[in-house]
């Protein structure tokens, strides 16, 4: 529901030319050297907006993530910002709250936060701490 506005742009944009709705980092920032020689095979972008790394380890309460250059990140459920520099870093993300990041500016990525907060009644969290 959170993104509903967002996958319908998606699917026209399927449609029309092709573009898969999730991508692999690599289309979504072609240019990166970076994002060619890292292991984001449990990353992905939905569109160009919104970068999603879900937990893959059993037990595990935070998940390592590439940033690319050239963004300052925004987490979805937080607020939080991360700048991109082509470098991993450690964000939690309690069960329920996957990591869900978007590029400070993006109309959609503001969207779909605000979207979030609205359908799950939440204020913006604080995942460092016990808010759940």
């Amino acid at each position: 529901q959170a993104w509903k506005f967002y996958r319908n742009t998606l699917m026209t944009e399927a449609a029309d030319h092709g573009w898969p709705v999730i991508r692999h980092m690599l289309l979504v920032f072609p240019n990166n050297p970076s994002v060619y020689k890292e292991d984001l095979r449990y990353q992905f972008m939905i569109g160009t907006e919104i970068l999603v790394a879900p937990i893959h380890e059993e037990w595990s309460e935070s998940v390592k993530v590439f940033l690319p250059e050239g963004s300052t990140w925004l987490h979805a459920w937080t607020n939080t910002s991360y700048q991109g520099n082509n470098m991993w870093i450690d964000i939690s993300s309690p069960l329920g709250y996957p990591v869900a990041l978007y590029p400070k500016g993006s109309s959609v990525g503001e969207e779909f936060a605000g979207n979030l907060m609205k359908i799950y009644h939440l204020p913006i969290l604080n995942l460092n701490k016990t808010d759940l």
